[in-house]
């Protein structure tokens, strides 16, 4: 990984040596492809350790994925140079970004980085390709109500329908502050919704469906079950009639 993060979940790939298999593209995409015939998989997430930090094998990856009708989503930090940014973004078709806090100060702090270049990276992305954004709350370190208030404005302000993901922080690493109170984690989430669309909870164990924000009627029921879509027809609510661009049911494509 190119950050440092003191609570990194994944510090045993992310900040230690693993235990890897080498896979040159060209095999990974079969690999896609076989699953996509077996288990209905319909493409490649580059995710877990920092995707970026692989450039030339995630771009030329997702090039030949492409190239074989796979989709491509991208699960990164966002900590990037514009130009192979942009490069990345020409052939994902959709990204999470993490956005670790919403001041240079609490970035600094959590991670070792700078804020100002993953929202530059996340306003490109929104322009690009289908965009949702995970926070993971860290008690008195990035949850202060005021400051996440201007954070969820500033997303509304590029779009109202980008999904945000409120994570809880357990203890993890280096930090071992005691994890996010729930009531925290409800009281950013009603923040948010006051600007935002879709704002899920993660790291609750509580299921994160998808209702219209127009009608309210479920859309996206997700759980311990499979997904089950339940009210969505070409990408529309099969209530009100409004348009989701950026959901496909899978029998649709």
């Amino acid at each position: 990984c190119n950050l440092h993060c003191r609570y990194c979940q994944n510090y045993h790939i992310a900040q230690e040596q693993a235990e890897t298999k080498q896979l040159q593209p060209a095999e990974l995409v079969a690999l896609a492809q076989a699953a996509q015939r077996n288990t209905n998989n319909i493409g490649i997430a580059f995710t877990y350790n920092e995707p970026t930090v692989g450039f030339e094998f995630v771009l030329e990856t997702a090039k030949l994925a492409k190239a074989k009708g796979l989709k491509t989503v991208l699960v990164t930090n966002g900590y990037l140079q514009p130009e192979p940014w942009l490069e990345l973004l020409a052939h994902m078709d959709a990204l999470n970004i993490d956005v670790k806090a919403f001041t240079e100060e609490a970035y600094r702090e959590l991670c070792g980085a700078s804020l100002a270049p993953i929202l530059r990276n996340v306003e490109v992305a929104q322009e690009h390709s289908h965009v949702e954004l995970t926070y993971l709350v860290v008690p008195d370190i990035n949850d202060d109500p005021q400051v996440f208030k201007r954070f969820a404005a500033w997303v509304a302000a590029l779009s109202p329908d980008i999904p945000l993901h409120l994570t809880r922080y357990f203890p993890s690493y280096k930090l071992k502050t005691a994890p996010t109170p729930l009531t925290t984690l409800e009281q950013l989430a009603q923040l948010a919704r006051e600007h935002l669309n879709f704002v899920y909870l993660g790291n609750v164990g509580l299921s994160e469906e998808t209702f219209c924000p127009q009608c309210g009627k479920l859309l996206i029921q997700r759980g311990m079950a499979p997904v089950v879509t339940k009210g969505l027809m070409r990408g529309k609510c099969t209530e009100c009639g409004r348009s989701f661009p950026t959901i496909r049911v899978p029998a649709e494509g």
